[in-house]
């Protein structure tokens, strides 16, 4: 686990951030992986992610990483300013690279991976006296290193509406650029908890056409069978959202693992119990191991 800390001083708004990777109480090796930067990646302010892979024993947990490290490669030497269309591209640079693994290498074959990305805009980068390290994790080892109108509105809205990099509170500066595909969340958390991304999963497609009832959708057998992932297909098409922050809003990106343990609530009462992150994050943790434990667990806690 890796934690990067800054304080907020001077009216100026600046994150804490921490993530960390758990296998879980059912699995025998970890599928999942994270990262996180609070300072810039590239033309970002700051980078998360967390990535859940598939695709048998050693696959799963290589795509995931591929996946990951491809898009922060592709982040680091783009010259796109725009963040939208950067992950956007990313994404899908990404997807191709894990699909031509998959292809060239039988062992691999079906691999994929889900993934939640965000930046968050308007903050401080360069505190005084303060460090911040971007942190690549996994099970293994850890190192320094509104559902959406179309995309096109997305990126024109954010062209226009382009802040600085400090913002002060009481501004509305603030503001959360998130893309996913598969069924790994976002949730933006403060005195309620909503759900930012859309699950690309079976049984979210029967809620939404109102096949099912969302409770009953929790426990359904086919809950795991998803509908869009990173490298089981030439093409990628990931969602993107776009909200608007306060200071003192959480953050949390997480995989199924942690979602399909912990009720919605619990999760925002977990996280708000805890101002420190990597605290609210070991908790969540822990919590979804006490309930089963039943697959590998993520969390990635950002708060404002």
């Amino acid at each position: 686990m890796r934690t990067t800390e800054e304080k907020s001083r001077r009216g100026v708004t600046l994150l804490i951030s921490s993530g960390r990777t758990d296998v879980g109480k059912r699995r025998d090796n970890n599928q999942d992986n994270i990262y996180l930067s609070d300072s810039p990646v590239g033309s970002l302010p700051n980078l998360y992610i967390v990535a859940d892979g598939m695709g048998g024993h050693a696959a799963g947990d290589f795509a995931s990483r591929y996946a990951i490290q491809k898009v922060v490669d592709f982040v680091k030497t783009s010259s796109v300013k725009n963040p939208i269309s950067l992950l956007r591209r990313a994404i899908i640079s990404a997807n191709n690279e894990v699909y031509q693994e998959a292809e060239k290498d039988e062992a691999k074959g079906g691999m994929g991976t889900t993934m939640v990305v965000c930046v968050v805009n308007g903050v401080s980068t360069e505190p005084e006296n303060a460090s911040s390290e971007s942190s690549f994790s996994e099970s293994s080892f850890s190192e320094s290193s509104y559902q959406s109108e179309s995309e096109n509105n997305l990126i024109a809205d954010s062209k226009n509406k382009s802040k600085k990099q400090k913002a002060q509170d009481t501004s509305s500066d603030l503001k959360l650029i998130c893309g996913n595909i598969g069924d790994s969340r976002l949730y933006l958390i403060n005195d309620e908890i909503r759900q930012i991304t859309m699950d690309h999963s079976l049984v979210e497609e029967l809620i939404r056409e109102g096949q099912l009832d969302r409770k009953k959708g929790r426990n359904h057998p086919e809950k795991n069978i998803i509908t869009r992932a990173m490298g089981s297909r030439e093409e990628a098409m990931p969602d993107f959202f776009e909200v608007p922050l306060q200071p003192g809003d959480r953050i949390l990106l997480c995989s199924d693992g942690l979602s399909n343990m912990v009720e919605n609530d619990e999760i925002r009462d977990i996280v708000r119990e805890y101002e420190d992150p990597a605290a609210a994050v070991d908790a969540l943790i822990e919590r979804a191991n006490y309930y089963g434990g039943n697959d590998n667990i993520s969390a990635v806690v950002i708060s404002l």
